[in-house]
């Protein structure tokens, strides 16, 4: 089938997993650039992401809205739990590194 999409369903789902890679990439670099000139907390920023977070699955558990609101309220607090654990993954050493 090769890397290009062949199907309308197949070329939507690329364009979501796209732009949902680069909405995470995106926010990372900015809160990384922030953090590194002392202008926000990162932990703050995590502390807040996982407030909206548990507001999103509390929505999707309790929303009226249909099945398609709450797999959305749902995928997005696991975008936010992604972008959270993309920023630590980029602030945290691996280990051993600068020890030689």
């Amino acid at each position: 089938m090769g890397d290009t999409p062949q199907t309308p369903g197949e070329t939507v789902v690329a364009t979501l997993t796209g732009s949902h890679m680069f909405m995470v990439y995106a926010q990372a670099a900015l809160i990384l650039a922030l953090a590194e000139k002392q202008a926000v907390d990162v932990n703050r920023v995590f502390e807040f992401s996982r407030l909206h977070a548990a507001i999103l699955r509390q929505t999707a558990a309790t929303t009226t809205g249909g099945k398609v609101a709450a797999a959305g309220a749902s995928m997005a607090a696991d975008m936010l739990d992604e972008l959270e654990s993309t920023i630590r993954n980029m602030c945290t050493k691996p280990p051993g590194a600068g020890t030689a």
